[in-house]
């Protein structure tokens, strides 16, 4: 697993690197700004590892990076998103999924008041990430809502990170039910 992670990392890397230099010259600051957190969003588990003294999980680790591959690298770099119309909302059902695993890994889902508590933290990360994206639109002059009404977009988006979130959250509920 520790191998399928450095791998994951390295691509990431590679990808999230050659992305900013394609953007560097000419300066497209909206594109920059997506490189330069591509890369840090790499960081991220080291940091909360040194930071936070949080030891992450290696399986965990792993899905994280290839949700980032999925997400940053391949959505944006090579224009997932705007050429596959369904893209977005597979990543977004994956959030969904991969956030209510992390939170699973800590907050045992054995009644319904964890349930529910999982379900919102995903609908409160979801619905903060919808801001950057309207804030990133207006102040960096990128397009996330760019098919459709933003409104739609964006309800459309929760929905489904929250339908993601619902599934897995109910997959954990009934499995440790089943432990019982």
């Amino acid at each position: 697993m520790t191998i399928v992670t450095n791998v994951l990392i390295i691509i990431n890397i590679l990808l999230s690197g050659y992305y900013l230099y394609l953007h560097c010259l000419p300066f497209e600051l909206g594109k920059v700004i997506f490189g330069i957190v591509s890369i840090l969003l790499i960081i991220v588990p080291l940091i909360i590892e040194k930071f936070c003294k949080l030891k992450i999980e290696k399986y965990i680790k792993m899905i994280y990076y290839f949700f980032l591959l999925i997400a940053f690298t391949l959505g944006i770099l090579f224009s997932l998103y705007y050429s596959t119309s369904y893209f977005d909302l597979i990543v977004h059902f994956l959030f969904g999924c991969f956030l209510t695993f992390v939170l699973a890994s800590n907050i045992k889902i054995s009644n319904w008041k964890n349930f529910i508590i999982i379900i919102s933290i995903v609908s409160f990360v979801g619905l903060a990430w919808e801001g950057i994206e309207f804030f990133s639109d207006i102040w960096l002059g990128t397009d996330h809502q760019r098919k459709i009404s933003g409104a739609t977009d964006t309800m459309t988006d929760l929905l489904i990170s929250v339908l993601g979130s619902f599934i897995s959250s109910s997959y954990f509920y009934i499995m440790n039910k089943i432990k019982r």
